[in-house]
């Protein structure tokens, strides 16, 4: 995978962080990537590969005296903020495009840059809890808890990806650098869009339900003879029910007045899982899923990290376990599989990038994305595109994406649909009828990307597969996500995000060690999967410009819950120590966790650094903790209850706030456990435009989330509200194809697209 070949990188980073991770991405696809660590010197054989994992394929800078230097032969620097001491030049945004108005810089901070938390510092446990993910994890029994990987690292590490990818298409057009400011706050705000339309409706924060659902079941986790299972009945359509009873051979139930409907299901929800588990505890993990996926039914197993190292469709299918041949290590595969066509049906063309449609407004004018997707993944990097200036035509069929009736309805579509489909444009073809396939055949012919995330094998019945589309366009990126990847184990096995944590590792990972696994409360891999696809789109077009060549990208949501769980290996590897759930504390940290405030309040202190645990053992005036034998991280995680308890006094005396802002202000990554209407009422929120305003025709004003990719020149911008369904059907296709009215209509009178609009064109 080639598609960064030629980018000059210079990473200033230290340890396990976005900037690391993001610089990982780009050496995974062949940039250049100097790294400068600013990391304490590992130490334990943990560390050490733990390191080799983040930074194979980069070059290391051993004195970071050089970084103007490095920077001056560089196209790209990626730098953790957090970082003391730099060159003026470097940590100041304005300086640095002053200095280098050919570069792009993407500084990386906890809450961003110009405001009075710039200078706070964050981990993967603080981003959680600022953010308010945590609060929407776990069992409504238990505290709110924290995914056991580093997942806001990971996501905000492809939301920094795809940003400067974008800056990067722009300075290819204008040939002008810019600087970005990404807050990993901003790019975890920017994905709940599960929880937040329920709340700017009602003004009620959501309960913490575990693994089940607010209107499906049965969906949980069941217990299996030698593990545990999820399943997942999907929401919306009808016979669901009726296939989980012909599979546990329960026929008797099919159509039992207390379990009719999905309400009636959801209502009477104990009663169905206690069904599910009777007959779920007597089989494997193994037959339980393949009964089930026999049915269509999605479900899976919950992996653990060892079953995911193991698994040949991650290691020889997939290529996200690599054989580590030096020390007989794996290592981290790229989950951005950016391919190419087969050389013989699109050869390359003379290398150097086409001339734009034009440059227009935003970073990515000119560009035409054909979105033929639902629900979640591809409409939300689809909305992401767009927000960036690119022309983004959503195909619909005839009843629409089935995101428009899931939720809440706002103006005849779901709140969640509005969020992940603002600005685009909506075209009704049936796709089922050879007409309006090949209508969108010929859309398909003048864009730059396609991109889909239906079934495995629905796009290739329909003749809309990779062959024909090449066949159409041999310049065209085609991007095509789902569960497990075209290239894969599974076949056609259904994966939404609950089967995907699962199977990923992540689900396991996450929990408290005396209780269930637990998914992460958003469709946490299916949104950070948004995020890949942006940054693959972003990549392959890169590499379609220099090689006048289409390509071909296979995009599986479970091989980026997979990279999530790198941090986990060298437990496993150097330990020959099983991962376990460990609640809100670290196997490698301590103090790592959250504590009661006199206000009921929770408090998230994570210490992952010697010098920030001086700093709190000289705040918290306890002499006992600022004993030299504490002063290693081993000797602390051995000390972990000794100094929690310490803590937990220490945090019962004051208010949450005013305990988080003291840590903060000594430097030590600290926040209170925010819900989400404290995010929502956050002023920085606000300031940031990661909650924007739009009107609605009938419905008024509505709130959606915005781009945490924040860059200097080319800002995005929400570019409308969504698209009633084929509202642009005429419009598009006089546009693009050059058709008349006459031509539209007819279309329209043979049930090919929407009517209506077509015969407004058409003057009937």
């Amino acid at each position: 995978m080639q598609a960064c070949a030629g980018l000059r990188i210079v990473e200033i980073s230290k340890g396990l962080g976005t900037p690391a991770l993001c610089g990982q991405l780009f050496a995974g696809l062949a940039a250049s990537v100097e790294l400068i660590d600013f990391a304490t010197t590992a130490d334990t054989d943990h560390q050490h590969y733990l390191h080799r994992l983040l930074h194979q394929g980069k070059a290391q800078t051993a004195d970071p005296a050089a970084i103007e230097a490095a920077v001056d032969a560089a196209d790209i620097v990626i730098l953790d903020r957090s970082i003391a001491g730099l060159p003026e030049a470097i940590s100041d945004a304005r300086l640095f495009e002053e200095r280098w108005p050919d570069k792009i810089l993407c500084a990386i901070s906890l809450f961003g840059a110009g405001n009075d938390r710039s200078d706070w510092i964050g981990n993967e446990l603080v981003t959680e809890a600022a953010s308010a993910l945590m609060a929407c994890n776990g069992y409504p029994e238990w505290p709110p808890i924290a995914s056991g990987l580093p997942y806001a690292l990971h996501t905000s590490a492809l939301f920094a990806f795809g940003a400067i990818m974008t800056a990067l298409r722009e300075r290819d057009v204008s040939r002008r650098g810019q600087s970005i400011d990404l807050a990993v706050i901003d790019c975890i705000t920017a994905i709940l869009g599960n929880f937040l339309p329920s709340y700017f409706l009602s003004s009620k924060e959501p309960k913490r339900i575990g693994n089940r659902h607010t209107i499906a079941a049965p969906w949980n986790l069941y217990p299996a003879s030698d593990g545990a299972v999820v399943i997942c009945t999907g929401t919306g359509g009808t016979g669901w029910w009726a296939k989980v009873m012909a599979v546990i051979d329960r026929p008797e139930l099919t159509n039992d007045p207390r379990y009719a409907t999905e309400a009636d299901r959801v209502r009477n929800v104990e009663e169905v899982d206690a069904i599910m588990s009777d007959w779920t505890s007597e089989r494997t993990m193994k037959d339980i899923v393949d009964r089930m996926n026999a049915y269509a039914i999605p479900a899976g197993e919950i992996s653990t990290v060892e079953m995911v190292l193991d698994d040949p469709h991650f290691r020889e299918l997939r290529e996200m376990v690599l054989d580590g041949a030096a020390s007989n290590r794996p290592l981290m595969g790229n989950p951005l599989k950016v391919g190419a066509w087969d050389a013989a049906v699109a050869p390359p063309a003379p290398i150097g990038k086409p001339a734009p449609r034009s440059i227009g407004k935003g970073a990515l004018a000119g560009i035409r994305v054909v979105e033929f997707a639902s629900r979640t993944s591809v409409p939300l990097a689809g909305r992401l595109m767009r927000d960036f200036g690119a022309d983004v035509v959503k195909i619909e069929p005839v009843k629409g994406d089935a995101l428009r009736g899931a939720g809440q309805q706002i103006a005849g579509s779901s709140y969640l649909f509005h969020i992940n489909n603002a600005g685009k444009r909506s075209v009704m073809i049936d796709p089922t009828t050879e007409a309006g396939r090949d209508l969108i055949l010929e859309l398909v012919a003048q864009a730059d990307v396609f991109v889909e995330n239906l079934a495995p094998g629905s796009v290739e019945k329909m003749g809309l597969g990779p062959e024909a589309m090449r066949a159409r366009n041999p310049a065209l990126v085609y991007c095509s996500v789902s569960g497990f990847g075209a290239r894969s184990a599974y076949g056609e096995k259904r994966a939404l995000d609950t089967v995907v944590q699962a199977a990923s590792g992540l689900m396991h990972m996450t929990g408290y060690p005396d209780h269930k696994a637990v998914k992460l409360g958003i469709s946490a891999v299916d949104l950070t999967t948004a995020t890949a696809a942006l940054a693959a789109i972003l990549a392959g077009l890169r590499q379609r410009d220099r090689t006048g060549a289409g390509l071909y990208i296979d995009l599986a949501m479970a091989d980026v819950g997979v990279w999530m769980t790198q941090a986990a290996w060298p437990q496993l590897i150097c330990g020959g120590v099983h991962p376990i759930r460990l609640g809100n504390r670290s196997a490698d940290a301590s103090p790592h966790d959250i504590f009661e405030a006199a206000d009921g309040s929770l408090v998230a202190i994570a210490v992952l650094e010697d010098a920030h645990w001086r700093a709190l053992a000289s705040l918290l005036g306890n002499e006992s903790l600022q004993q030299a034998q504490l002063d290693t991280l081993a000797a602390r995680v051995e000390q972990a209850d000794r100094i929690h308890a310490a803590i937990a006094e220490w945090t019962r005396a004051r208010p949450g706030d005013d305990a988080a802002a003291l840590c903060q202000s000594a430097g030590i990554p600290a926040s209170v456990v925010r819900n989400l209407g404290a995010l929502v009422d956050d002023p920085l929120v606000a300031e940031r435009d990661m909650i924007v305003n739009i009107d609605i025709p009938g419905a008024g004003t509505l709130r959606l989330l915005g781009n945490p990719a924040k860059l200097s020149r080319t800002p995005p911008a929400l570019a409308g509200a969504a698209p009633s369904l084929g509202a642009d059907t005429a419009q598009v296709l006089e546009e693009w194809l050059g058709m008349g009215a006459d031509e539209i209509a007819a279309l329209a009178n043979n049930k090919v697209i929407l009517a209506q609009r077509a015969e407004d064109m058409a003057g009937v």
